[in-house]
């Protein structure tokens, strides 16, 4: 029973790391590793660091005051609440087009270009409301924990696989430094690392909705809640170093340029995926079916 307590305290960590995997991680960390090799991993581990304390304040108001932050904000004043949509929404349709298209274009390398990638990424985001909407947060739980457990196993065998391969002397190389180009992306990478700021609002109210599925006699304390989001955040962190390695060791090593559109960029981490697990499966012993 403890450990299933546990489990749904770990609900909204688990969808923070799965958020944070969708832009930060398979986007900038994988460019980060092919247009820099290891040179950026400073980077990535100092943004996840710095953001850990506003992250973790979600958290406690949450369990704490057992309401989100906005509604915190409306405590504040409607200013507050204004002021905070102000800032979010105009970069809400910008992450929903960068996410619908990159999957999209996961989904047009797997299967093949059946639809254009505008109408298919239409309908990833119409399909996902549509989930959200009739399941809610226990849907969102449970398909978030089947889909990262599988990304995180791959990306750990993947990461594994391609160690060989990176160049590790790029760790000190700081030519970037005098790079203008290459410092705006550093400024992105730094923004999206591991999530925006403005994710602790909905950290918060995937907290609140956590704490509802718990049985009555079953909150727990402020330590349990803390550890229960800070494993999350590592594993979080540990995706991060693991896809900008990733990148280093088949992309930056090949010198392959990361491509500029989201799809053509989706199709290139399918290949990643594929060129690093390839002789994995190869020596794999063959299935029962294929005999």
């Amino acid at each position: 029973m403890k450990n299933e307590i546990m489990r749904r305290l770990a609900g909204p960590g688990l969808i923070f790391t799965g958020a944070a995997i969708g832009t930060s991680h398979l986007v900038q960390s994988t460019r980060a590793g092919a247009m820099f090799g290891v040179a950026l991993l400073a980077v990535i581990l100092l943004a996840n660091l710095l953001k850990y304390p506003a992250y973790r304040f979600g958290v406690d108001y949450a369990h704490v005051r057992r309401r989100s932050l906005l509604s915190g904000y409306r405590e504040l004043g409607a200013w507050a609440v204004w002021l905070f949509l102000i800032a979010v929404i105009p970069l809400v349709p910008i992450v929903w087009a960068a996410l619908g298209a990159a999957t999209a274009g996961i989904f047009a390398t797997i299967f093949g270009p059946t639809l254009s990638i505008p109408v298919m990424a239409s309908l990833v985001i119409a399909v996902s409301s549509l989930l959200l909407l009739l399941g809610g947060y226990r849907l969102l739980d449970r398909v978030n924990g089947v889909l990262l457990a599988f990304l995180v196993i791959a990306t750990v065998i993947t990461t594994v696989m391609v160690l060989p391969r990176v160049e590790w002397d790029t760790l000190g190389d700081l030519s970037w430094a005098g790079q203008t180009t290459a410092l705006l992306f550093i400024v992105a990478l730094a923004g999206f690392m591991p999530n925006p700021v403005d994710v602790s609002v909905a950290l918060s109210l995937w907290k609140v909705e956590a704490d509802r599925t718990l049985p009555e006699d079953a909150h727990p304390s402020l330590a349990e809640a803390r550890k229960s989001f800070l494993w999350p955040y590592v594993m979080t962190t540990l995706m991060a170093v693991c896809f900008c390695i990733m990148g280093a060791g088949v992309m930056h090593a090949q010198q392959i340029a990361p491509l500029p559109d989201a799809p053509g960029f989706a199709g290139q981490l399918i290949d990643l995926y594929r060129e690093a697990l390839g002789p994995l499966l190869l020596h794999s012993p063959p299935s029962p079916r294929s005999r």
